[in-house]
């Protein structure tokens, strides 16, 4: 896929059809719950937002791969070997979080925690998730792209502001909900559908804030990559007529 792609589309109209998406997932999943899985039990599996396998997850899971995808063309249009390193690192973690919503790597923490603390070797704090593990190390990865991307998102202010914006809706609903999540999942009532619904719809706001300062950023930096060639070709033209 050429890296002109994402730039070439009508951001704005891309966005908003993504919101729109997130609109209707968001209310085919409450009206599954208010019919109830009895009646419907195949249309509350396809939109259930807590789900896997299904509409709503894979929805997630692709706009995070987007996201991945135009963090890569950051990489590709940046000319200063530090930034392109820094978003091809961006452009793996945004992959990678893509392929957790399909393998589950952080569920699989969490249910090795719940082992440790039914066996007695870990507090009984830690079955609260994975949270409780994985969210110091979130807290220190994110401090240190926000101090470094600074540096790499200068001229872009309003993409520095999507991003920040992006990244808390993100991972302040993945950590902070996530605990709230493990609470209410054992009563399975309306707190536990009202968590799922704050949960996963700011997960998907997040990435599609985040999804749009990295296609702001990427238009940027093309736009400064062919003034540079502009410039060098035209230096080149003036040194042949010498």
């Amino acid at each position: 896929m050429r890296q002109t792609f994402l730039i070439e589309i009508d951001r704005r109209s891309f966005v908003a059809g993504l919101l729109a998406s997130v609109g209707v997932l968001a209310f085919l999943f409450v009206i599954s719950s208010m019919l109830g899985e009895e009646k419907v039990w195949q249309f509350c599996r396809l939109f259930n937002l807590d789900g896997e396998a299904n509409v709503a997850a894979w929805f997630s899971r692709f706009l995070l791969a987007l996201a991945s995808a135009a963090a890569y063309a950051c990489a590709s249009f940046s000319s200063v070997r530090k930034e392109k390193n820094m978003w091809r690192m961006t452009a793996f973690g945004l992959l990678f979080l893509s392929c957790d919503e399909t393998a589950g790597f952080h569920e699989t923490a969490g249910s090795i925690l719940s082992r440790f603390v039914s066996a007695g070797f870990l507090p009984a704090a830690f079955n609260l998730g994975w949270p409780v593990l994985i969210g110091p190390i979130f807290a220190i990865v994110f401090v240190w792209l926000v101090l470094n991307f600074r540096q790499c998102l200068h001229g872009t202010a309003k993409s520095r502001r999507y991003l920040i914006l992006g990244s808390v809706f993100l991972f302040g609903a993945a950590l902070g909900l996530e605990v709230l999540h493990s609470v209410f999942q054992i009563y399975r009532g309306f707190l536990f559908k009202m968590e799922v619904f704050l949960e996963e719809g700011f997960e998907m706001l997040g990435s599609i804030s985040i999804l749009y300062g990295l296609l702001l950023h990427a238009e940027h930096l093309y736009v400064v990559q062919q003034v540079d060639r502009t410039v060098e070709c035209a230096g080149r033209a003036a040194s042949w007529k010498r």
